[in-house]
């Protein structure tokens, strides 16, 4: 008979404070069995089927291997376990704090999300806001803006924090500045070419640039135009 070493929850890397249990399993009727395991880490197993790590650290990590003894002769054994490896890591997760979109600086009116993401397998996570911006940013991975106002410009600084302990990730930052309503004013261009066919191109200046040609033009014309908040 050959014991299985297995992992509750099934993680074979955990970060610093977080709980595992290593469990023995030999399956064989209603013997009653002595568990006896090994392990090269600095932290020595009972002889007990399961083994609960609390508040894991880096002296648990190693290879877990166990075998048993029958209750009603200490000669008869199992053969040893295959070996079970666990590592036990410090949190250096840190967290990325972007906006979608992209925009350091919108105008007042508009939408974006401040989102805080963590990088660490199936850890699970709670998140701790910081904003010197006088809204108040809720216990999410994400918060969304909308119809953004002066009230909130500042910094986003956010963290985690594991549920399964209260060990906390480093954090990290990004600032955002809403601004007045956009200063450019809606424009009529009109622009005269030198095509045969008549052409009126009519460009509308918002946030958004919208180009109506009128007509059939017997050439390509192109026009670029870029609007950023000043």
């Amino acid at each position: 008979i050959r014991p299985v070493v297995t992992l509750y929850p099934n993680w074979s890397e955990i970060y610093r404070g977080e709980t595992i249990t290593v469990r023995c399993e030999i399956h064989g009727g209603d013997t009653e069995w002595d568990y006896e395991w090994e392990t090269n880490s600095r932290i020595k197993a009972p002889n007990q089927n399961e083994y609960r790590i609390r508040s894991a650290s880096s002296s648990n990590s190693g290879n877990y291997r166990c075998k048993g003894r029958m209750k009603s002769s200490q000669h008869e054994t199992t053969e040893w376990s295959d070996s079970v490896t666990l590592t036990v890591s410090d949190i250096s997760n840190k967290p990325n704090v972007t906006l979608q979109p992209s925009w350091t600086q919108i105008y007042s009116g508009e939408t974006i999300t401040v989102r805080c993401e963590i990088h660490g397998g199936d850890t699970e996570w709670d998140y701790e806001w910081e904003t010197n911006s006088m809204i108040k940013a809720p216990n999410q991975n994400e918060y969304r803006i909308r119809s953004a106002s002066s009230s909130n410009s500042g910094n986003y600084r956010c963290k985690g924090r594991m549920k399964s302990s209260q060990h906390e990730t480093t954090d990290n930052t990004v600032s955002l500045t809403v601004l007045g309503k956009s200063s450019v004013k809606k424009q009529t261009i009109h622009l005269n070419t030198n095509l045969d066919d008549k052409i009126q191109h009519t460009i509308k200046m918002l946030h958004l640039l919208l180009c109506v040609c009128v007509g059939a033009p017997s050439k390509n014309l192109s026009i670029m135009l870029a609007v950023h908040p000043s």
